[in-house]
């Protein structure tokens, strides 16, 4: 885990702000949901259902590259590839 050296206060209702430089380098925006993860005395916040999500889509788009011309198939895998990393 790596140390930010930013701290921040739950305020009087529980929250806490999430600094807009954490915000930007992971891609969350307005909206984003989120889920949390208790590790003995960590809390760990990833975005809800991200790589699940993305494996649904790599495997259905193996499944139509392998219906497609082999130009398609090859432009498809770019983006496989591209989506993997």
């Amino acid at each position: 885990m790596k140390a930010l050296g930013i701290v921040r206060k739950l305020d009087e209702l529980g929250r806490v702000v999430v600094p807009k430089e954490v915000r930007d380098s992971q891609g969350w925006r307005h909206g984003q949901p989120l889920e949390m993860f208790m590790n003995d005395d960590s809390l760990v916040i990833r975005p809800y259902g991200k790589e699940e999500e993305k494996q649904i889509v790599l495997e259905e788009l193996n499944q139509i590259k392998n219906e497609l011309s082999k130009e398609s198939q090859e432009t498809i895998q770019k983006v496989i590839d591209y989506v993997e990393k």
